[in-house]
């Protein structure tokens, strides 16, 4: 149990740091236009 919620939070982990730079690469497209 420990194990699988420790591997979801890895990769909920990665999925917010995606979302980080996709929100981060619209606002410089949208600074830089």
């Amino acid at each position: 149990m420990l194990f699988k919620s420790s591997t979801f939070s890895k990769t909920f982990d990665l999925r917010n740091l995606l979302n980080l730079t996709h929100l981060l690469k619209i606002i410089h497209r949208t600074l830089y236009k």
